[in-house]
């Protein structure tokens, strides 16, 4: 259940998940759209209504893997996902990648759509493309979750100023 009490009893967080077994069975409708900005042709989806929430997919490129987490979310957010340019559904016009430029390609997405400031979650290379948002594009950046990101780009942004 969203926005319930913690395990931990200390606090309602919108985005505790309390009872981990439960399995409702949610309607959401996903929209899946295709957006076109800079040379890029991203395949996204959207869930939801609420403050924007955006997911960015580790290197496999696939918002697929966040299905089930952006279903439990969208009750309470508008959950924004999408394929990594090159990667699966989303085209590329050029395969020159690298997390600065994948920052600046979600950042470009970003405001083109006029999401505003959003709350993101990124594994692996997501999670450093996000920490790029926060060091880089920090007026799109409402909070950051970072899981999973390797020690050298950790070190990086951690050296760069986050003011």
């Amino acid at each position: 259940m969203l926005g319930a009490t913690c395990m931990s009893g200390r606090s309602r967080h919108p985005l505790c998940i309390t009872d981990r077994h439960e399995r409702r069975a949610m309607t959401v409708s996903v929209r899946p759209f295709r957006h076109q900005v800079n040379g890029i042709d991203w395949y996204c989806e959207q869930r939801g209504e609420g403050p924007p929430v955006v997911l960015v997919p580790s290197g496999e490129g696939d918002c697929g893997v966040f299905d089930w987490v952006a279903t439990q979310l969208a009750n309470e957010f508008t959950i924004l996902t999408f394929d990594t340019p090159g990667f699966s559904r989303s085209q590329a016009g050029t395969s020159d990648i690298s997390m600065s430029k994948l920052g600046d390609q979600i950042a470009c997405l970003l405001r083109s759509l006029g999401t505003g400031p959003s709350t993101f979650y990124g594994s692996s290379s997501g999670g450093v493309a996000v920490l790029d948002l926060v060091v880089r594009h920090g007026d799109l950046v409402r909070n950051a979750v970072v899981h999973e990101v390797t020690m050298p780009s950790a070190a990086h942004y951690s050296a760069t100023s986050w003011h």
